[in-house]
């Protein structure tokens, strides 16, 4: 008699655990204040709880005005015009995107890359209306290239960041399409030495480089918006009276230029011809004068002296009177004094 009794109270315990369970079941693998093992998860919920913790990347829009204007040259690499990407990163003169270009070129100078690899002078036919074409000065600019130009333009326009995001992404994607090319061989002991060598020096050759750059391009940041008169310009403004030949000879005669005129040898013309730092100033004309860089249509950057704009100016007229040259007008007679 206990017997039947002890075993019908202890199905009535498994019923009631049963129906406890039923009612209030978790899934396999749950315990208490623990979420589910993904090995329980079906696909659906295994897929939105991965879209769910992984932060999004970045993308580029299917049809990009980029990808429209995207060239491509012979021997399969891609390129940009540098007037085409003007109009689409918004700016209306050339001149003030052509800065953007040539802090780029002075930005992949700087980090160990060869220019003329990613910037290449070109012409450019534009219409003047009635079927009238005119060239102009314009730049092949490689992926690199471009994605420079667009991380130094302004960072105001919106255009910019499109721009940004654009050849970031694709410079990204270029860089894991390099990353399945074939294991290189592996170098000797002495072929590694000498590559790390190389990497030391062409660091150190980088920083000499950008420590000499960094004062010019403060000077030319400076000078952006006024970058004052060329000597010609200053000549023709105070000194009109004085032969243009004389004034010049007398900024090399007083040590105001740099005078290398007839010092390097040429093998390719067989003449002799300018130094480099020829016309450059001096270290008494740094008080007047600055270098201020463009580039030429190949790409080659180049120098030339410009006065300093404002005081530095009309101080130079003064000291240059005191040399005994005569003015046209002048500026007070302290300065002249």
């Amino acid at each position: 008699m206990d017997n039947v009794h002890s075993c019908a109270s202890v199905n009535h315990v498994v019923r009631a655990s049963a129906r406890t369970n039923k009612a209030g079941r978790k899934p396999p693998g749950q315990t208490h204040g623990l979420p589910p093992r993904v090995s329980d998860l079906s696909t659906t919920q295994k897929r939105d709880q991965v879209q769910h913790t992984t932060p999004p990347s970045p993308t580029v829009p299917s049809r990009s005005p980029f990808d429209a204007t995207r060239n491509t040259r012979a021997d399969g690499a891609d390129f940009w015009s540098a007037r085409d990407l003007q109009e689409l990163l918004g700016y209306e003169r050339w001149e003030r995107f052509e800065t953007a270009v040539e802090r780029a070129i002075a930005a992949c100078e700087n980090s160990g890359h060869e220019p003329k690899d990613h910037f290449r002078g070109a012409a450019k036919k534009v219409s003047l209306g009635s079927g009238a074409t005119r060239a102009v000065i314009d730049w092949h600019l490689s992926r690199y290239a471009a994605y420079l130009v667009a991380m130094n333009g302004d960072p105001r326009k919106d255009q910019i960041a499109a721009a940004q995001t654009y050849f970031a992404v694709k410079t990204r994607e270029a860089e894991i399409a390099a990353t399945r090319a074939p294991a290189p061989v592996m170098p000797t002991f002495a072929q590694a030495l000498r590559g790390w060598a190389d990497e030391v020096e062409a660091r150190e050759a980088a920083e000499a480089r950008v420590a000499e750059l960094a004062p010019r391009a403060e000077i030319a940041d400076r000078y952006e918006e006024n970058p004052g008169p060329t000597l010609t310009q200053f000549h023709k403004a105070y000194f009109p009276t004085v032969r243009a030949r004389d004034f010049f000879e007398h900024l090399y005669r007083h040590g105001y230029l740099i005078d290398q005129r007839g010092t390097r040898w040429s093998e390719t013309r067989q003449e002799w011809r300018d130094g480099h730092e020829h016309g450059h100033p001096t270290a008494k004309g740094k008080r007047f004068f600055y270098l201020a860089s463009r580039l030429d249509p190949n790409g080659v950057r180049r120098y030339q002296a410009r006065v300093i704009p404002g005081d530095a100016e009309h101080q130079l007229v003064a000291a240059l009177h005191r040399d005994g040259l005569t003015p046209r007008v002048p500026s007070g007679p302290a300065e002249l004094t």
